[in-house]
């Protein structure tokens, strides 16, 4: 059989941890019978390798080639609610092929590092930290596989090791590949501390992710090999609800009172008790999020002012649709630029530029930082209460219609922003509610692509956008609903003769 060639990036490059709380001591090189993990904090040791995936060089790292620029910011811009940005690059088949080949290389070598430790870990027997880290890769390996799956669909279904560069797998059906996702999260569940959050993986986080895959289940996705659309398990709804339920009553997560906080806190490495799991940075190891999310300024680059980008401008329909009391505006969404070198700000009309502000500078004024890329200390929330919440509210409204536990999650929301409480709704317009709730409340977070993917209205929501046509075809058309998946990197689809996703 033809081979996948995925470079397996060795896990000596990935010596220094990015997130604030790992250990500091190098990855193993590689895990043999001769050196796997003889304690728990070894394991810690190889699991820091692993988790550099997320927040490495090419997943989070520096914009040409991360996380940022490649899965966040993207996930960011494939909606209905932003428009510009690196848009003309996504419509060049080479350039998205290119960012497709970085990302898919990542999760995959993110993949390999987990199934090393679990191998080497499932060697030791009566020793019940191995079956903790065990579980800890296992609900990372699903994660990677999370992301995947809803990134390029039909997948190979890798779960052992590989050692010489190369995989001899097919690519497994998307229903395949959830099986499998459920599984190791279904193993990790309860293996795990119920502790808050510090960057790595814990029980709560793993029922957030496990309802996280349950709705988006219950939901729509794309065939990768006839681009039709496939309704999901409607059964899914009910174990979303009841897994979101859990997180919820667990007691180990609360709402910020102040909905800035969340960022404002990620910014100044203060733990925030809403998150549930996030990929951490450090001075020796940051990010760049304020540059790529940050208001746009005048000028040439600086040393001094807020961001000085203008990745994504806001969708003036949206935008002007947004209620004018909801607190949580101010914060996502500039309408202002800020002189070059100086935090002198220049107000801006919404049909000029508002832009996509989720992760300013902060604290304002503080000059601290360097300008320019990966000198940022922000976090990027994976997981966390809100977006929970609002996940419970939906999934009992597909279940049942708008119960009342299903309000006092909404309305929890929506009160910390400032606004009324809805009731009275029928099961339509308590969809739609949670569809415009979910937008500003989950602004820039990289979610929701993903929730236009289940929702099964993607191509609808951006083609309603009529003031801004950066995403439709000049003959008319509209969006091109290729864009549901990612390209298959082309060396792979070659040297194994598999089927390219539909329209690429």
């Amino acid at each position: 059989m033809k081979k996948i060639l995925i470079s397996l990036i060795a896990l000596t490059i990935m010596g220094t941890i990015s997130c604030k709380k790992f250990l500091e001591e190098e990855p193993f090189d590689f895990l043999t019978p001769g050196n796997f993990p003889a304690s728990a904090s070894d394991a810690d040791v190889a699991l820091n390798g692993a988790y550099q995936s997320l927040a490495g060089t090419e997943f989070s790292g520096s914009i040409n080639n991360t996380f940022q620029g490649y899965g966040a910011i993207y996930t960011c811009e494939l909606n209905d609610l932003v428009h510009d940005g690196f848009t003309s690059n996504y419509r060049n088949t080479s350039y998205a092929q290119a960012f497709s080949e970085a990302m898919w290389k990542t999760m995959f070598t993110g993949i390999n590092s987990c199934n090393n430790l679990i191998s080497s870990l499932e060697k030791i027997n009566g020793e019940t930290w191995a079956t903790t880290k065990i579980a800890e890769a296992k609900a990372l390996r699903a994660l990677f596989y999370f992301y995947l799956v809803r990134w390029y669909g039909d997948l190979p279904l890798v779960i052992t090791p590989t050692t010489s560069g190369t995989i001899n797998n097919p690519r497994s059906s998307v229903e395949d590949v959830y099986k499998q996702i459920i599984s190791d999260l279904k193993f990790a569940e309860d293996k795990l501390p119920d502790a808050v959050n510090d960057g790595k993986f814990k029980n709560g986080s793993v029922k957030a992710l496990l309802a996280q895959v349950y709705i988006t289940r219950a939901g729509f996705h794309r065939d990768s090999k006839t681009g039709t659309k496939v309704a999901g398990d409607q059964t899914m709804w009910a174990l979303a609800r009841d897994k979101a339920k859990e997180v919820i009553e667990s007691g180990t997560y609360t709402l910020e009172s102040d909905y800035t906080d969340i960022f404002k806190k990620s910014a100044m490495d203060i733990s925030c008790n809403e998150v549930i799991l996030d990929i951490q940075y450090s001075t020796n190891s940051p990010c760049n999020f304020p540059y790529a999310t940050g208001p746009e300024a005048y000028g040439s680059p600086g040393p001094i002012g807020g961001g000085k980008n203008w990745v994504d401008k806001i969708n003036i329909e949206w935008l002007r649709r947004i209620n004018p009391n909801d607190k949580r505006k101010a914060w996502n969404i500039s309408d202002y630029m800020v002189l070059d070198n100086s935090w002198v700000r220049v107000p801006q009309s919404d049909s000029n530029r508002n832009i996509l502000t989720v992760y300013p500078k902060w604290p304002e004024g503080d000059d601290s930082h360097r300008f320019y890329w990966d000198n940022y200390l922000y976090n990027w929330n994976i997981l966390r209460l809100g977006e929970i919440k609002l996940l419970f509210a939906e999934a009992a409204n597909e279940v049942a219609g708008p119960t009342s536990e299903a309000y006092s999650q909404l309305n929890e929301i929506r009160a910390r922003a400032g606004l009324t409480p809805l009731n009275g709704l029928t099961k339509d317009q308590f969809r739609n509610a949670i569809m415009e709730e979910r937008a500003l409340e989950l602004l820039g977070e990289g979610i929701r692509y993903f929730d236009l993917q289940r929702w099964g209205n993607w191509k609808e929501k951006i083609d309603a956008n009529k003031l801004q046509s950066a995403w439709r075809n000049s003959n008319g058309a509209g969006v091109d609903e290729k864009w549901l998946l990612w390209p298959v990197p082309l060396r792979d689809v070659d040297a194994n003769g598999w089927y390219q996703n539909k329209g690429w």
